[in-house]
Formats: C-alpha cells, sequence, structure tokens
C-alpha cells in the first residue's frame, strides 16, 4: 500500500509518501515541504487571511497530485494550530476540498501531541531506548511536549507558543531589540513553567522546522540535504551561539545565513530562544533532532490499518 500524510501548518506544508511491502517495511517515496505561513495574524484576528488561504491550498493541491501520481491509494490532510485558531477555518477546508478533493482533518493539541509522539517512538532509526522519552514538536502556532515510557504516553499537552506566534506578539523591530527579546524569554518561561517535571536523564527529541533548520545552520552535513540532520544533536552552547547570531542581525541579512531557510528568516530568533528555555527548563544539556515530524505519525498510522 501506498499512502500520503499531508501536515498544514501554521507556517508550512509538508507531504510524505510511503509504501508498506507485503514484509511490513516501509519505504519513503518523497518528503517534501513548502512555507506557506497560512497562520500571518491568525494570532491577533483570529482569522485566515484570503491570499494565506490561497497560496496554502495551491501548495496541498501540488502535493496531493504528486502524491497519487506515485499511486497513493490512502491521502491524509491534518491541519494544526492555525486552524484551531482561526473562526473560518470552514472556509479553508471548503477551499480545499474544492481545489484537492480532500477533507481537512484539524487536530485538537492533544491529538496533535500523540502524533509527534508516535513520529519518534515508531521511528526506529533513531535506536532510542524502550523507556522513558520526551518529545518536543515546535510549530509555527503551538509546541507540543509528550513525555511516554515502555507503558505508554504518561503526559502530553500543547502550549500556544510556536515560532511564528511568538515573533507577531513580541518582534517589532527589526532586528528585535535586547528588550523584546527579554520579555519573550520572561514570557515563554512561563507558559513552559505550567509543565511538569520529567525524568532527570530521559532523552529528549525535537521535531519540526525550528530544530531542523537550526540543526542545518550548526552543522556541516547541512550542504548533504536534510535526511543528513537525521539523529543530530543541538546543545545548549550551540543554541545561545545560534540566539546570539540570529539577535544582531536584520531578518534581510538572517536569509544569507547557510542552512536557514530564507522564509524562516523572521521568525527563527523566535523558534531558538524557545529551544534554549526549553533546554532551562528540563536541565537539558542537549536534545536530538528528528526531521521526521507529526505528518510520520499520521502516516505511521495509515499504514498500520489494514487495506490497499
Amino acid at each position: 500500500m501506498i499512502a500520503a500524510a499531508i501536515d498544514i501548518g501554521t507556517n508550512s506544508v509538508l507531504l510524505t509518501v510511503a509504501e508498506r511491502a507485503g514484509d511490513g517495511s516501509v519505504r519513503v517515496l518523497a518528503d517534501r515541504a513548502e512555507i506557506t505561513r497560512l497562520g500571518e495574524g491568525v494570532d491577533h484576528q483570529r482569522r485566515l487571511q484570503p491570499a494565506a488561504m490561497q497560496r496554502t491550498a495551491a501548495a496541498v493541491a501540488a502535493f496531493a497530485a504528486s502524491a497519487r501520481e506515485l499511486g497513493a491509494s490512502r491521502l491524509r490532510a491534518v491541519g494544526t494550530s492555525a486552524l484551531r485558531d482561526a473562526c473560518n477555518t470552514p472556509e479553508f477546508a471548503d477551499l480545499l476540498r474544492r481545489q484537492t478533493g480532500l477533507l481537512l482533518e484539524v487536530l485538537s493539541g492533544e491529538a496533535e501531541a500523540l502524533l509527534s509522539y508516535r513520529a519518534v517512538r515508531d521511528d526506529t532509526s533513531l535506536g532510542l531506548p524502550p523507556n522513558d522519552l520526551i518529545v518536543v514538536d515546535i510549530g509555527g502556532g503551538s509546541a507540543e511536549f509528550i513525555h511516554g515510557d515502555a507503558a505508554g504516553i504518561r503526559f502530553r499537552t500543547s502550549l500556544d507558543c510556536g515560532a511564528v506566534r511568538t515573533t507577531e506578539r513580541f518582534f517589532h523591530a527589526d532586528p528585535p531589540t535586547p528588550a523584546e527579546i527579554a520579555a519573550t524569554a520572561q514570557w515563554l518561561d512561563a507558559q513552559l513553567a505550567t509543565l511538569p517535571d520529567f525524568p532527570a536523564g530521559a532523552p529528549a527529541v525535537g521535531i519540526g522546522g525550528t530544530f531542523v533548520n537550526l540543526a542545518a545552520v550548526e552543522s556541516s552535513a547541512a550542504q548533504e540535504g536534510v535526511a543528513s540532520l537525521h539523529g543530530t544533536v543541538l546543545d545548549q552552547t550551540a543554541v545561545a551561539r545560534q540566539i546570539a547570531r540570529f539577535a544582531a542581525m536584520p531578518t534581510a541579512q538572517r536569509r544569507q545565513i547557510p542552512g536557514l531557510e530564507p522564509k524562516r528568516a523572521d521568525v527563527i530568533l523566535a523558534g531558538a530562544l524557545l529551544v534554549q528555555r526549553i533546554l532551562e527548563r528540563f536541565a537539558l544539556p542537549a536534545i536530538r533532532v528528528s526531521v521526521r515530524g507529526l505528518r510520520y505519525g499520521v502516516l505511521w498510522e495509515i499504514l498500520a490499518t489494514p487495506g490497499p
């Protein structure tokens, strides 16, 4: 069976197409991403903007067509933070249905967290131990935090402190002023203070564009493609160094940084600050990076269901 998962996020749209062989093994046929900024302005206005809906629907339509050309018989499109928040999400869902034939599934924060965890836990390539595991998924609108062990998930939640939302809420100067950065860090600390303490020493894995881009900027392996970043590690020193670098230059200059997606240049500082505060909050010396995010959790779920 060939299946496709499309993750329609606040900042980007991601596609993964994979085939399940008769022996149960899975082969990835396509893995693509496009930044469309669907959630632009949603934090303030609680509405999806017409231009953002059109460019996102166009990206989804192109991805769906590619998946079908590859032979995908099952396609699932899921939406996250911006689509949870916006009052006109039904309008976007109708646009998507008309342009792609897909039914939009808007995930709750807890459902998103569950699928993010599954994307990591079911990924044997990471070589994770079967017991305690912490997964952090930083998106554009929200961030998910999940703790699980051999018996299953122990805690999961979603906080509205994603990279796009935080940028729009706090950063008005370009580059942000020291006062804006300090206020952002203080606010992020307050959000993270609502989380319970996780087991000391448990391995932590980060997924989402913020982690992947920080790893790409840090690692010389970025020149070999995103897949080469899978399983790499970000430590506190590397994150602090990148924060200082991003904070010292305007968005236009950040776009020239090797490894950083140019369309992510305006929100990467907020994302990096969140990573730093997470490492501090849970006393983590480092966090491992997975390039296989939420869409892989969706995909594993599709492929686990019997059918053609």
